[in-house]
């Protein structure tokens, strides 16, 4: 790779997910990344945000940070990149 990556999120692994669940995306470029979970009905239960380099990160989340289970989104803004997917947390 010659330093050129394209922004991207990743479908957290493992999904669904008991306990703990891995988000990696990607930035093309330094900056400020947001990555913020949903519940079903849009509700914000969490948010992380942080510096980050160019290149590839991977966040881990827990259930007890979520403290609800179901269908949740998860939505990673940096930049004019925004993009959002959708994951279970089961009990």
């Amino acid at each position: 790779a010659n330093g050129t990556a394209e922004y991207s999120l990743a479908q957290n692994e493992p999904n669904p997910f008991a306990d703990k669940t891995s988000i990696a995306f990607t930035l093309g470029k330094a900056g400020k990344a947001t990555l913020k979970i949903f519940d079903i009905s849009g509700r914000l239960i969490t948010e992380i945000e942080d510096n980050y380099t160019f290149g590839k990160h991977v966040i881990e989340l827990d259930k007890r940070r979520l403290g609800t289970s179901g269908i949740l989104y998860y939505q990673l803004e940096s930049g004019s990149f925004s993009a959002t997917k959708k994951m279970t947390l089961i009990n």
